[in-house]
């Protein structure tokens, strides 16, 4: 028998993690932005394509106003700091009861409750 808990938890989590997003630099208007900030939004937004068109199609107007070394070693760092994301599942068995096993004619120790879950972490920026 399923935990209710863990049950009525698991949509949340799930809503969270594809749902969320954690980025420092906001991307609203990509002209304002700095070298150094479009290239960090390049890293962060790495997963997601109309994004990373869109900051590419900035960085190459720009033309050499950006240095391309600089502009890659910023964004690799952004898409490391972004997968910090660390999800770590538990499971707990609580309680144990004993019940009288009729078949095997022995008494034999059930679990009662288990709880299952998991412990997310984000960094701070």
């Amino acid at each position: 028998m399923k935990n209710k808990k863990t049950s009525a938890l698991l949509p949340f989590i799930f809503l969270f993690l594809s749902g969320c997003s954690h980025y420092s630099v906001s991307t609203e208007k990509l002209s304002e932005l700095s070298e150094t900030d479009l290239c960090i939004a390049l890293g962060e937004r790495n997963n997601t394509g109309s994004e990373v068109l869109r900051i590419t199609e900035e960085i190459e107007k720009r033309g050499d106003k950006i240095s391309s070394e600089k502009c890659y070693l910023l964004s690799h760092k952004a898409m490391r700091s972004s997968s910090d994301i660390t999800v770590e599942p538990y499971a707990e068995r609580k309680y144990n009861t004993t019940e009288y096993d009729y078949k095997k004619r022995r008494w034999v120790t059930k679990p009662y409750t288990d709880e299952a879950g998991l412990t997310i972490s984000i960094p701070d920026r």
